[in-house]
């Protein structure tokens, strides 16, 4: 089968380490035998954002190991818009349609789209399906659509959504809670709607090692330096536990808007010792760095699913998790402790009781289940399923 994926935002050659997740997709069903292409289109609302420097230094395209990635860069010609214009849709698809049809005279026609997120991989994945008649899959990944009152209150956005998933054959979406969600704030087909949870690499369940509980217990926790994940709460936890004389250390792995205010709060609060920062990470550091850990720690406020926590588990490693939403559909009570109260006391509790209880965690076991739920194999074979199932439009 050759399948062209579409994402909404992909790694280029000034920020190489965007969108791992497409790509591992790509690679999960190039290995297997399939054909598989990227076509990244990325259009610019606004104007102090232009991305006119960034598309001279980035090809147009080039052969990645096997899968040809094709840029298609656009920029609005409306300066200040707070929503996509019919004329930014059109652009983006126009200079986005025009890249495809170079790279059908170079690979051949696809026999199934497969887009992610809406703008704007969903948006030129359901142009090219309805003009070149092939099947769309769509996946629906992103928070804004929930937590952003200017999309839940735009009947642009509401348009732009609703006409995606019904062009599409099946639209996925990475959690239980996800769905709901949608369900209840977008006036969308149901029936188009199935949940196919995050692939987690496999170069997280390559040589599992366990580790033994010691001093200090480690923690780790992988997330964007952001408000919403809500490091501040955790950092707060850690101060508790601190003071109740438990040897813990907290390593935190992202970067962001709030480094310097978590930075401050370390240093203002004598946790210099406790909790230390290693910036942004490649995803074999990050193995390394979830090997080193006793236990993955998730503080997010609003997940649509989890990755980071997936990442965890397939390490073998039990979780400390607050209830955001799309973990619901990860966490197994023999993962470790998923809980709803978000308080700095919640939180000390909930990792003191998995200190406490760490050996009765089976690492071995946690890697196993997290394999046959989230890993390669099993999300490929959802997948293939669903393609083969709608082979043509």
């Amino acid at each position: 089968m050759h399948i062209l994926i579409i994402p909404s935002w992909y790694k280029t050659p000034n920020n190489p380490i965007v969108g791992t997740f497409f790509e591992e997709q790509a690679r999960m069903f190039l290995k297997r035998g399939h054909q598989v292409g990227i076509l990244f289109p990325k259009h610019n609302l606004r104007f102090k954002d232009a991305i006119r420097l960034e598309k001279i230094k980035t090809p147009d395209s080039y052969l990645d190991e096997g899968i040809p990635t094709v840029y298609a860069f656009s920029q609005s010609f409306i300066p200040k818009v707070v929503a996509p214009t019919k004329i930014d849709v059109f652009q983006c698809c126009a200079v986005a349609y025009k890249k495809y049809k170079i790279y059908v005279e170079r690979y051949g026609k696809p026999d199934v789209i497969h887009a992610h997120s809406m703008l704007w991989g969903g948006v030129v994945g359901s142009y090219i399906s309805k003009k070149e008649s092939i099947p769309l899959y769509f996946t629906k990944h992103a928070t804004g659509w929930i937590l952003d009152k200017k999309r839940l209150t735009s009947n642009t956005y509401k348009d732009l959504l609703a006409k995606t998933i019904n062009q599409s054959k099946k639209t996925f979406v990475v959690s239980s809670f996800y769905k709901n969600e949608l369900l209840e704030h977008y006036e969308v087909d149901k029936h188009k709607m199935s949940v196919i949870h995050n692939i987690v690499s496999s170069l997280f369940f390559a040589t599992p090692q366990t580790i033994q509980k010691s001093k200090p217990i480690k923690l780790i926790v992988i997330a964007y330096l952001i408000e919403r994940k809500n490091h501040l709460t955790l950092f707060k936890a850690i101060k508790l536990l601190k003071n109740e004389g438990v040897s813990i250390v907290l390593t935190v792995i992202g970067s962001g808007p709030y480094m310097g205010v978590l930075k401050d709060f370390v240093k203002e609060e004598e946790l210099v010792d406790n909790i230390q920062f290693l910036g942004l990470l490649d995803r074999h550091n990050i193995v390394d760095e979830i090997k080193k850990s006793h236990i993955v720690v998730s503080s997010s406020i609003f997940e649509t699913f989890g990755v980071n926590i997936i990442e965890g588990l397939a390490c073998g490693r039990p979780c400390v998790v607050l209830d955001s939403g799309g973990p619901r559909d990860i966490v197994r009570k023999n993962d470790g402790i998923l809980f709803k109260d978000n308080t700095p006391i919640a939180f000390a509790k909930a990792i003191k009781t998995v200190i406490d209880n760490y050996n009765s965690y089976d690492q071995m076991e946690i890697i196993n289940s997290c394999r046959k739920r989230f890993g390669e194999d099993q999300i490929y074979q959802e997948l293939l399923t669903k393609y083969e199932m709608n082979a043509t439009i």
